[in-house]
């Protein structure tokens, strides 16, 4: 199995860890994650490249709330290059990650499945964006009837968000959700079930938290 990185302090506006967001609503909080990457990107460039590469992000934000996913992957390229080349694994690897995520927007599930697969999981860092592109393709191959590319997606989703979100963050639940309906697929009732009842289970005890 993947280890998988700790999850950095990321943007107030997308780290609400008591809701799962709907389909509709996710394309904003891609637009979101890249803010997170402006403070990160000045301590290996010259202070003309770190301007252009906020630009580049502050840009890359605006062309993804507004659904011009073709201009934020332009973007997110530059950012990716420049940063790599620059010595800053980690914002290249939020580029990346965000990437993926707005491949997914574009049901361009190979393009994100090649992008993640060309980094390495147990890097510094693994945002939000990662999980929630992990995410997407496993349902999308799901719905494709590829069973073991999705059950590969699940579980990579999975490892992530118990190490780093916890297993009562609905994002995870969202994910074991996910898996159940897959192994009711298969016809691997005993699975899905334990899935569903570890759901209740992760589920009341966050409920409970919550009202403490």
């Amino acid at each position: 199995m993947l280890q998988l990185a700790q999850q950095p302090t990321i943007s107030n506006s997308f780290d609400d860890r008591n809701s799962v967001e709907s389909p509709q609503r996710q394309h904003s909080s891609g637009a979101n994650l890249a803010r997170e990457s402006l403070a990160s990107t000045t301590y290996s460039l010259s202070v003309t490249e770190a301007l252009q590469v906020s630009q580049w992000w502050k840009s890359a934000n605006e062309e993804i709330n507004r659904g011009e996913f073709a201009q934020a992957e332009a973007l997110l390229l530059l950012i990716e290059d420049v940063t790599a080349k620059s010595g800053i694994a980690e914002s290249s690897l939020r580029a990346r990650m965000t990437l993926a995520l707005v491949y997914t927007y574009q049901e361009e599930y190979d393009k994100a499945e090649s992008v993640l697969q060309r980094v390495s999981l147990e890097g510094p860092y693994m945002g939000k964006s990662g999980a929630l592109a992990m995410h997407s393709i496993a349902s999308a191959r799901l719905f494709q009837n590829r069973y073991e590319d999705a059950a590969k997606w699940c579980s990579v989703a999975l490892e992530w968000k118990a190490a780093t979100l916890g297993t009562t963050n609905p994002l995870y639940l969202q994910t074991l959700d996910l898996r159940a309906d897959l192994y009711e697929r298969q016809g691997k009732l005993l699975e899905a079930d334990e899935d569903r009842k570890q759901i209740s289970v992760e589920y009341k005890g966050s409920t409970l938290l919550t009202s403490n």
